[in-house]
């Protein structure tokens, strides 16, 4: 897998110290400039402090303040990628589902996150601006990727 040369910035929002540690090394070691955040008002003002390339945002179902972000970020950040993790998206809603560029289920396959969000950061403005106004989102689930 080839990654762009240039130096992206990831906003890496979750909860749990131990798993935002784990993620860090390996979004580093493909090149990534990683923020964190461990709750979602600290990932927005993270995301107005200095510009991201893409979110990963750590969902449960039963948040609802999580979900608050995810719109938050939506409407700060249309062109920002958000990706979320979660335990099943199953639950999620028609809306989320729709709006997430990609829901990955834990555990997360990274080869396919880092996958995805190269295909994420090398779309083109034009192509990022037709599935917005198109409501055309481009889910990827990791179980999809591997057959």
């Amino acid at each position: 897998m080839v990654f762009n040369t240039k130096k992206r910035t990831a906003l890496l929002v979750n909860k749990d110290a131990a798993s935002r540690d784990a993620i860090i090394p390996i979004l580093k070691s493909y090149g990534y400039n990683v923020l964190q955040a461990r709750s979602g008002p600290a990932a927005l003002a993270r995301s107005l402090e200095q510009p991201v390339d893409v979110v990963l945002l750590d969902v449960t179902t039963e948040d609802i303040k999580e979900w608050q972000i995810f719109d938050c970020l939506y409407e700060l950040h249309p062109f920002v990628p958000v990706i979320l993790t979660c335990g099943r998206h199953e639950s999620f809603s028609a809306s989320v589902q729709e709006h997430a560029d990609a829901i990955f289920e834990h555990p997360v396959d990274f080869p396919a996150l880092l996958s995805a969000i190269e295909g994420f950061l090398s779309e083109s403005h034009d192509d990022r601006l037709d599935r917005l106004v198109m409501s055309r989102p481009c889910t990827v689930r990791a179980r999809d990727l591997h057959p």
